[in-house]
């Protein structure tokens, strides 16, 4: 069966769409603000392997623990963004939501 091209063109442009919007909404997820809990994190470094604790409490704010020697308070927005940082959010996706909920100006949002 021969497919035409004008269809394997807009079959094309189809899944090109289709795959952009699941990237836009798994970004959306990641950006979300998060869920007490605990969630940890491994990191091969050229000095060695870390570990880092993220903990979220019910109020939003954090606690973020380098190899259990190093803890850091975080406040709500603190730990949010320690979050998305933490699981690989793009820069730009989390400015976006940052500028989104606090209604920042570009800059500020990047800079945060």
């Amino acid at each position: 069966m021969v497919i035409p091209q004008p269809l394997l063109r807009c079959l094309g442009r189809f899944a090109r769409a289709f795959g952009r919007d699941v990237a836009s909404f798994c970004g959306w997820l990641q950006t979300r603000r998060p869920r007490p809990g605990l969630r940890t994190y491994h990191f091969q470094l050229p000095g060695g392997r870390r570990r880092v604790h993220l903990r979220i409490q019910p109020d939003g704010s954090g606690l973020l623990l380098v190899d259990v020697t190093d803890a850091i308070h975080l406040n709500p927005t603190a730990a949010w963004i320690a979050r998305m940082a933490l699981e690989g959010v793009p820069e730009e996706h989390a400015a976006r939501a940052v500028r989104r909920v606090f209604q920042r100006p570009d800059p500020q949002a990047t800079a945060d």
